[in-house]
């Protein structure tokens, strides 16, 4: 396993939902700062709101560089049900009861690949307890990372669950998962599950990682089973079980 030295410039990550609107960069002092000192490669990658129009808004993340140009790369495609969407909203709206709610992304959406950052894979939220079902990019990302806002679990076991899940993600698919978390807690989880640096809850700090790459001798980037077989690895196991545990059934009762 070696660390990426694809680039050595800086690439800082915020949580989900960091920034609210796109008109709070010219509003808060913070945005002054990474104006004057973010290099010309450097990036600050976080969530956002965007807004399509007075009506749709979606659960996002932008790449902002040093000019604070906003490059929107993701949209959420797996929404909380009754946080960030009604279920049967159309049917409310047929009887005059109005819901707001985001838009969900795209299902086809691209892995992020921007100018020298390396190429990874976002997860916001959620999106990252569901195991397969959104890195189906066949290898091609280098690492991954959770936008999350956890805030609204407090000090309950939830945090800790979300935090649980993250490393499973990064086990499964063989790959570095970096964790952002607005109230924590916020890590970085190598290939192999350790979690290399981590912000417990409710702390307020910062940390550099590396990101590290499993590869062979060749120098190579190695896939897991599971990144190639996805859930369908599951389905074969049941399969093979069935057929063994048919197969001994049969030669007991001949047996007997």
């Amino acid at each position: 396993m070696g660390a990426l030295n694809i680039s050595e410039n800086l690439v800082i990550f915020w949580p989900e939902t960091a920034i609210f609107d796109i008109g709070h960069i010219k509003n808060y002092p913070i945005f002054e700062i990474l104006n004057k000192n973010l290099k010309e490669n450097e990036y600050l990658v976080t969530g956002i709101f965007k807004s399509e129009d007075e009506d749709t808004y979606f659960n996002s993340v932008a790449i902002v560089d040093k000019k604070l140009s906003v490059n929107y790369v993701y949209d959420k495609v797996h929404l909380v049900p009754f946080g960030e969407y009604i279920p049967f909203n159309d049917f409310f709206n047929i009887l005059g009861i109005n819901f707001f709610g985001l838009k969900k992304g795209s299902k086809n959406q691209k892995i992020i690949e921007y100018k020298n950052i390396p190429k990874f894979k976002a997860l916001i939220c959620y999106e990252s307890i569901f195991p397969g079902k959104f890195i189906n990019n066949k290898n091609s990302e280098v690492f991954l990372v959770n936008f999350t806002n956890d805030a609204w679990f407090g000090s309950t076991i939830g945090p800790f669950q979300h935090f649980a899940n993250s490393k499973f993600r990064a086990v499964e698919e063989g790959k570095h998962l970096i964790r952002v978390a607005n109230t924590g807690i916020s890590a970085s989880i190598d290939p192999y599950g350790r979690v290399l640096n981590k912000l417990f809850l409710n702390t307020s700090n910062y940390f550099d990682t590396k990101v590290f790459v499993i590869k062979d001798n060749k120098n190579n980037r190695i896939k897991t089973i599971y990144s190639d077989y996805k859930n369908n690895l599951i389905i074969i196991l049941l399969i093979i079980l069935f057929f063994l545990l048919s197969v001994l059934k049969y030669y007991f009762h001949k047996k007997i």
